[in-house]
């Protein structure tokens, strides 16, 4: 029974996939589960949409599918996500896998309209709407790319964005250091995205506490 097809670009060969295995495995598995058009599917009795290029699947239902352990899958996933291959989005029904590009490599022109789907190396990767605009899903795509990777600062970052504030002395660089680095830089389960907030949220709480702390701010006037 004929059950469609997917697209494989000679490109894929300089990617260095083909010498990692697992790698190998888990993409083409990704490839060949996803939707080639949006979809309403069901899990547990509930109705949902997927996307074109959407994968709906755990990591233990990869790893059994490709025979491989659930650390292997989550580490080649997390390196598909930071190439920007892949995104994903938990729902509070599982994973979602959403493939970056999709409708651009995977429909049924070749990419550039030259024989056999090669592609002039100067052309823009990207496929548009009929009226010009990026698929929702490129968008996406796009917009993460543009999210700057946190770097966790220094005590003289902290020292220094104090003095610029003139807080000075209102918190211990090395103290707010020594608190995020034991909690690997969470606040509560949230990974931290911007530490100067942070440091904010410091000054602005011990601040409040001094003025609470105040004998002279409970004498009523």
């Amino acid at each position: 029974m004929h059950r469609g097809y997917i697209k494989l670009y000679r490109k894929f060969v300089d990617s260095g996939m083909l010498s990692d295995a697992p790698m190998l495995q888990v993409w083409c598995w990704l490839l060949l589960h996803a939707t080639h058009k949006p979809r309403e599917v069901s899990y547990k009795g509930e109705y949902f949409q997927l996307k074109a290029g959407d994968v709906f699947a755990s990591i233990r239902t990869i790893a059994r599918n490709t025979k491989n352990t659930l650390g292997v899958v989550k580490r080649r996933l997390d390196v598909l996500e930071s190439s920007h291959r892949i995104e994903r989005r938990k729902t509070h029904r599982g994973t979602v896998v959403s493939i970056c590009k999709w409708e651009y490599y995977q429909n049924n022109k070749s990419v550039d309209n030259t024989p056999n789907g090669t592609q002039d190396g100067t052309q823009i990767e990207r496929r548009r709407n009929a009226d010009g605009t990026q698929t929702e899903q490129e968008q996406a795509c796009k917009n993460k790319k543009k999210v700057k990777k946190f770097v966790p600062p220094t005590v003289k970052d902290v020292a220094e964005y104090l003095k610029e504030k003139n807080w000075t002395g209102k918190i211990d660089p090395r103290q707010f250091i020594a608190h995020y680095e034991t909690s690997g830089w969470l606040r509560g389960k949230v990974k931290i995205k911007d530490w100067k907030a942070c440091v904010r949220t410091w000054v602005y709480r011990d601040e409040k506490k001094a003025a609470s702390d105040d004998p002279m701010e409970s004498i009523p006037l």
